[in-house]
This record gives structure tokens, C-alpha cells and sequence, in this order.
């Protein structure tokens, strides 16, 4: 991959237990709301309707 293009591509610290609807859940119980997709896959998020 082009390293100009890399950080782009970076893993955030943080690992998903379970999701409700449109958002995840951390094991601490924060919640993250799923709008994002990466590349080649489908953007309907964790739990599309």
C-alpha cells in the first residue's frame, strides 16, 4: 500500500462486544454510533434495517 495512504487505514484501540440497532458497544459500555464502512464492503452498518 502507499504509505501517503496508510494512516488513513489506521485500527483505533478498541474492540466491539455487541451492537443495538445502530450502534456498538465497547467492553467499558461506551457507545459508538455505526455510520462508517470500509472499503470494499457494504455501507449498511452493524445492523441495517
Amino acid at each position: 500500500m502507499i504509505p501517503a495512504v496508510m494512516p488513513t487505514y489506521a485500527r483505533r484501540d478498541v474492540a466491539f462486544t455487541r451492537g443495538e440497532g445502530v450502534y456498538l458497544f465497547d467492553g467499558q459500555g461506551r457507545r459508538y454510533l455505526d455510520f462508517a464502512s470500509g472499503v470494499a464492503v457494504n455501507a449498511l452498518g452493524h445492523c441495517h434495517p
